[in-house]
């Protein structure tokens, strides 16, 4: 029976400026992201085939939230970046008419 590792780190290297770490880990240690991999935009919300939103601004901004609680953000932390969010949404008059 191979041991498990005690842990599995994560990292997202969007500037593949961490690449030289790799050597470091064995593979089932790490999980590495590349720019590539990580194609998520805040501040787009998906679209369908049609070129259509899937869901209003503010239910992409709370599913962002739950993305980011699995990263182990406080409360007080999320609801930061769910405000930063929003503003920036309105700013960019991203929000529309439905606020969800």
């Amino acid at each position: 029976m191979t041991p498990q590792p005690k842990h599995t780190y994560m990292v997202i290297d969007v500037g593949d400026e961490y690449r030289d770490m790799l050597p470091l880990y064995a593979p089932d240690e790490l999980i590495w992201m590349t720019a590539d991999d990580l194609s998520l935009n805040i501040f787009a919300v998906p679209t369908g085939e049609d070129g259509k939103p899937v869901m209003p601004p503010g239910k992409w901004i709370n599913n962002i939230r739950e993305l980011l609680r699995l990263f182990w953000l406080n409360e007080p932390s999320l609801n930061l970046v769910c405000e930063i969010l929003r503003e920036e949404y309105e700013r960019r008059g991203l929000l529309g008419e439905s606020n969800e």
